[in-house]
């Protein structure tokens, strides 16, 4: 069917658009505690949250500008879409066990809560960070459906840069709150890849 990557990757990016929006927003309370030099952070991230969202719009172009775009599709469209829907599929599950295992503590801004736990059961206790994790593998494997090599790349560059930043500082906040209990949690879990990295 003509145009079957991008009509898969539209209802990819719906799901994610409406799972991402209905996350609840969590932001800081006046009570909380964020890292020094979060404001900055922040700016940095919005440029590149900015370039990670251009990775989305490149599907887009690809479908207005087939003869353009054609010679950096990336293999057949029915086995991209089903590998693509795969991954996606795994990302939502991941990211979603991950908030609801987080609960209050979720927040899109770096900060420590009043009673601050460390997290360390359910998924938390392989990994450090799954809700990176599973955000990496749902926009993965949107790309990949859409057979978007351009978008793709654009996307790991963008996305490599932001949350090595952010998971720096959040590393570093959490050692400076919970000490020798976040060094040891830190020995048995990994960041993103379970027993890998």
């Amino acid at each position: 069917m003509k145009n079957f990557s991008f009509y898969v990757y539209i209802g990819l990016f719906s799901v994610y658009l409406v799972v991402m929006f209905r996350t609840p927003d969590r932001s800081p309370d006046p009570e909380d505690q964020q890292p020094a030099g979060e404001e900055r952070f922040l700016r940095i991230a919005t440029v590149l949250f900015l370039l990670w969202w251009v990775s989305f719009l490149i599907p887009f172009v690809s479908f207005l500008f087939p003869s353009f775009m054609a010679p950096f599709s990336m293999g057949p469209a029915i086995p991209m879409a089903i590998i693509g829907t795969v991954i996606f599929a795994l990302g939502t599950a991941v990211r979603t066990i991950a908030v609801r295992t987080l609960d209050h503590y979720f927040t899109y801004q770096l900060c420590i809560r009043e009673e601050h736990r460390l997290i360390q059961h359910g998924i938390y206790r392989y990994l450090r960070h799954p809700s990176y994790t599973g955000t990496l593998l749902e926009a993965i494997g949107m790309l990949v459906a859409a057979r978007s090599a351009y978008g793709l790349a654009l996307f790991l560059v963008s996305a490599t840069l932001l949350f090595t930043l952010r998971i720096r500082r959040e590393e570093q906040m959490m050692r400076d709150q919970f000490g020798e209990e976040y060094e040891s949690y830190m020995r048995s879990s990994k960041r993103l890849i379970p027993w890998i990295f």
